[in-house]
């Protein structure tokens, strides 16, 4: 993990996946932070521009790529923890900024989705809906 510019941080997990990213930020977390992810498969290279550190997403086109969390606060000896449920991204990297504190790298786990899982019950319905079939499991 880096920082290529103040308050940005670039965390790499070490391989390209499909998934998300939970954050887990330690207490206390003040309330109306808005956390902002962008996730990229690689970093800025040539001829695309320098060497900066920062991720690449030109690759992306029009997709966003991004994940925006606002903190709900607390003051307990917890963590707060947000992690996407209705998306699912294709990274090595992702951009944070937006932090009320420090980034560590413990704060970031890459969480692997995938689809090709056992069967595991069935539906009474002789028609399942597509998306049901579709549904994936997630692992960190």
């Amino acid at each position: 993990m880096w920082s290529p510019s103040p308050d940005v941080y670039v965390v790499d997990f070490g391989q390209n996946l499909a998934g998300v990213v939970r954050l887990s930020l330690p207490a206390p977390v003040p309330a109306g932070a808005v956390i902002t992810m962008r996730h990229g498969e690689a970093l800025m290279h040539e001829p695309y521009g320098a060497p900066t550190g920062d991720i690449y997403t030109g690759n992306l086109r029009s997709a966003r790529a991004t994940d925006v969390y606002t903190t709900a606060g607390t003051t307990a000896s917890d963590y707060e923890v947000f992690e996407p449920i209705f998306t699912y991204h294709g990274f090595r990297f992702i951009e944070v900024t937006g932090l009320p504190m420090v980034a560590e790298a413990y704060m970031f786990t890459a969480v692997h989705c995938r689809s090709a899982v056992p069967t595991a019950g069935s539906s009474a319905p002789a028609r399942v809906p597509p998306t049901w079939s579709r549904a994936a499991r997630c692992d960190p």
